[in-house]
């Protein structure tokens, strides 16, 4: 808590000197809604459990309001995501929850600095390290609870952010409080310098489980990004992150706690194939006990996020969480139209630790369709072919499906 206090007192001494130079504007009131449905069925994803196959609709729902005036600006928008089992069948139909998915106020003094206060979106470049606030409740929400600025001294981007995410949402306004959102009580600070095309970042993260389960752990991270060449040319990156933990369990929830440094990274490099074919080149490395801070989100597959769970064995639901796991991988992106666009993507994962053994081979296609006035949707299947690292020898291919629509008013 001392940190985020001093992190506010700083905050504030930045904005001291902050010119206003924002233009004068009326009140305008910004109607948010937005309504996504998403089928998808798991064929044997989850193959370490008795019955292996899952199929349901999610249903998400937002609405809320947005007031802007002058260099002031609040949000307010509620969600509901709930779930229809297909397979198996559910004993009877349940709303899930109704949240609150977005409550801040937005100031903007000038044309470079904005700071915002509550329940916000917190995304860093595509997600490595920061996106997902609560990586439990699924596609519901990504939302963290604290205080962000974003400015510039002399001509360097910065974004400092200070969070506080409870394992149960004590804000809930309908439905089941007791659903955890993360495996602890987190609380963090990040900060991220811009210098041109290139960024350092470091980010302090706390996790303090509320109900005893997992002991006390306090991550360090320290992460540099690298870009290069043109958007709409051949274009690059490297993403390196060394990570000291002092907490971490040595086996299970009751083992003695132990400490010491990690390392993950991402690569790729984007251009032009041929013809109308363009592609992608790259890989990702995390090691044995790297904790991306806010990165469990399924940034490289939607199915084996879900193999991951059998990973566990310390206390926490290992769904999304990238550890001990590395791949090459690549892309291939053909516009079959101006509002059809088509990707298809492979890799092979392997677990670092203790020997490289093969996690297995990924395939991915995916179409997605632009259907004009706030109307898109996607087709999207995955499959994965389990390697010696799971000791499904004999195993078949297990697959992932989607169909999405979503409009947003």
């Amino acid at each position: 808590m001392n940190q985020i206090l001093l992190l506010s007192s700083l905050i504030f001494m930045l904005l001291s000197g902050a010119e206003s130079t924002a233009k004068e504007n009326s009140v305008n009131v910004t109607p948010l809604f937005d309504l996504r449905i998403r089928q998808e069925v798991l064929d044997g994803v989850l193959f370490f459990t008795p019955e292996p196959d899952r199929q349901w609709v999610r249903f998400r729902t937002r609405a809320g309001l947005k007031v802007a005036s002058d260099h002031h600006a609040a949000a307010f928008r509620m969600a509901n995501e709930h779930r229809r089992f297909v397979i198996p069948e559910p004993e009877e139909f349940d709303w899930d929850e109704l949240i609150i998915d977005q409550a801040f106020y937005a100031w903007t003094p000038d044309d470079i600095t904005t700071l915002t206060v509550g329940r916000q979106n917190i995304i860093w470049d595509d997600g490595f390290l920061v996106l997902e606030g609560h990586p439990l409740d699924g596609s519901r929400s990504l939302y963290m609870d604290g205080v962000r600025l974003r400015t510039s001294i002399r001509c360097q981007k910065l974004d400092i952010f200070a969070v506080h995410n409870k394992k149960y949402d004590p804000y809930i306004l309908s439905g089941d409080a007791d659903r955890p959102l993360t495996d602890a009580n987190e609380t963090g600070i990040g900060a991220k310098i811009t210098l041109g095309r290139h960024r350092l970042a470091a980010i302090w993260k706390q996790d303090d489980d509320p109900d005893g389960v997992l002991p006390l752990l306090n991550t360090y991270t320290l992460d540099g990004r690298l870009t290069w060449g043109k958007k709409e040319g051949t274009n690059g990156y490297v993403e390196v992150a060394i990570q000291y933990q002092d907490g971490i369990p040595e086996t299970t929830p009751d083992s003695p706690a132990t400490s010491g440094t990690n390392l993950a990274f991402e690569a790729q490099i984007k251009g032009h194939l041929y013809g109308p074919v363009d592609a992608d080149l790259g890989v990702f490395f995390y090691g044995e006990n790297f904790r991306t801070p806010w990165g469990r989100w399924p940034k490289w597959s939607e199915l084996y996020i879900y193999t991951l769970l059998a990973d566990g064995g310390d206390g926490r639901v290992h769904v999304a969480a990238w550890e001990n796991v590395a791949a090459p991988r690549m892309n291939l992106y053909y516009p079959i139209s101006k509002k059809v666009k088509a990707r298809w993507g492979l890799a092979y994962l392997v677990a670092p630790e203790p020997d490289w053994n093969g996690r297995g081979l990924l395939m991915q296609s995916e179409l997605k369709f632009d259907l004009g006035k706030g109307l898109d949707g996607h087709l999207l299947w995955e499959m994965f072919d389990a390697g010696p690292y799971h000791d499904q020898h004999g195993v078949k291919p297990v697959h992932f499906l989607r169909w999405q629509l979503a409009y947003q008013f």
